[in-house]
């Protein structure tokens, strides 16, 4: 028989439905939609298979409505029993979440998967039993299998079970077991996504090193070729579509082999792009609502009136700092570092690391490539603050009763 807690999520997600209604219209289509409908493309399969199933049709529309609900009220549930099944349930219907479950883009199900994995995460740090840890492996499987940086999430939130009571052999397998598949991810990605990484890399160097006098001479002496044709493309994105070898040929040379070598040197020496990139993260969580992907699509009212509900959901970078801060030094100070109070800053070391990494791996389309970062931003403000309050509470609890006991 279903508890409270369960029917409470049935009717969230029921009520979800109904006020992000979809209707019947079919996904928006956007250029590499294809590559997710298509199980032989060099995109990974965590996702491929959803479309591939559905096809471009209003059916993958409401699946991944659906899906988002229930997986975002599974996730406020554990965190925070009915209370925050409502909210949950209200942040995945506002707009800058469930606009994605309008498209045929990984989006959607990175962000449905990543809530059922924060979801498995805190059940497994509350109760370490075979079951949760099942769970927890399963999800952390599909979540890797959609997008390959989506492994680098796994490796900050296992090392949350260190201090558990469970055998750090335990968790020194989960940990490997994060890893591994990491590795096997990014592999992955090497192997079947070589062009997608000069793309990127590409981007990085046209965008952002061209146009900056400081960084375009480094890069000069450290080995850079620059002629003519790839002065041109300063500042612009996507340049030399196509036709790089022929246009340059030395720095599409360049770009093949010692580019990747020379941008990490860059960055090992230049510590000011790690502050700028973490400092996008935070402008992202702040303006979250992407333009153009919905192309000419209008949203229902429901996403459109809970717009301000995420925007306001994301607080900003020296708060948020100040907040994990002191539920980690509460952490400290306490005796009983568990896995659960550890997850709020692990949480956040996985935002800020993933965020840095997909700034620096690529300048076009900064936002959508954010966006898990900037979800994990929101979801570790609220793990410290709900952390912190239990503990301000269990203190005015204590001595309240020990007031109560000397006054007897």
């Amino acid at each position: 028989m279903l508890g409270p807690t369960a029917i409470a999520g049935i009717l969230a997600v029921a009520l979800g439905a109904l006020l992000a209604w979809p209707g019947g219209t079919e996904p928006i289509l956007h250029n590499d939609s294809s590559d997710y409908l298509d199980l032989d493309s060099p995109r990974l399969p965590g996702y491929g298979v959803i479309g591939w199933m559905f096809g471009p049709t209003a059916a993958l529309v409401w699946f991944q409505t659906l899906a988002s609900l229930a997986a975002w009220s599974w996730l406020g549930a554990t965190i925070g029993g009915r209370p925050g099944i409502a909210v949950a349930t209200l942040f995945a219907i506002s707009a800058p979440i469930h606009q994605w479950n309008l498209m045929v883009l990984s989006e959607s199900f990175t962000l449905t998967v990543l809530a059922a994995l924060l979801a498995t995460t805190v059940r497994l740090a509350r109760n370490w039993n075979g079951g949760n840890l099942v769970a927890f492996g399963l999800t952390a499987i599909w979540f890797a299998s959609i997008k390959t940086t989506n492994a680098l999430v796994l490796v900050p939130l296992a090392l949350a079970f260190w201090t558990g009571r469970h055998g750090r052999w335990k968790t020194a397998g989960l940990i490997g077991f994060a890893i591994v598949l990491a590795a096997v991810a990014m592999r992955q990605f090497h192997r079947n996504g070589n062009g997608l990484r000069l793309v990127s890399l590409n981007n990085v160097i046209t965008a952002r090193i061209l146009p900056d006098t400081a960084a375009r001479t480094w890069f000069e002496q450290h080995g850079m070729p620059i002629d003519d044709a790839l002065r041109a493309q300063s500042g612009k994105l996507w340049s030399f579509q196509g036709g790089l070898e022929q246009a340059s040929p030395r720095y599409a040379e360049w770009l093949a082999d010692p580019a990747a070598g020379c941008y990490a040197r860059y960055l090992a020496t230049h510590p000011g792009a790690i502050i700028t990139a973490i400092a996008a993260i935070d402008d992202n969580a702040a303006n979250p609502m992407i333009p153009g992907y919905l192309k000419d699509r209008t949203l229902p009212a429901g996403p459109r009136l809970l717009r301000p509900l995420h925007r306001a959901t994301a607080l900003p970078l020296w708060l948020w700092l100040a907040l994990l801060a002191t539920q980690l030094a509460l952490v400290i100070r306490a005796r009983n570092r568990s896995p659960q109070r550890l997850l709020p800053a692990a949480t956040g070391l996985a935002a800020l690391g993933l965020g840095a990494l997909m700034y620096l791996g690529d300048a076009g389309e900064v936002p959508r490539h954010l966006l898990v970062s900037s979800t994990l931003y929101r979801v570790a403000a609220a793990l410290a603050a709900i952390e912190v309050a239990r503990r301000a509470f269990a203190r005015v609890t204590d001595r309240t009763r020990l007031r109560d006991r000397r006054s007897c």
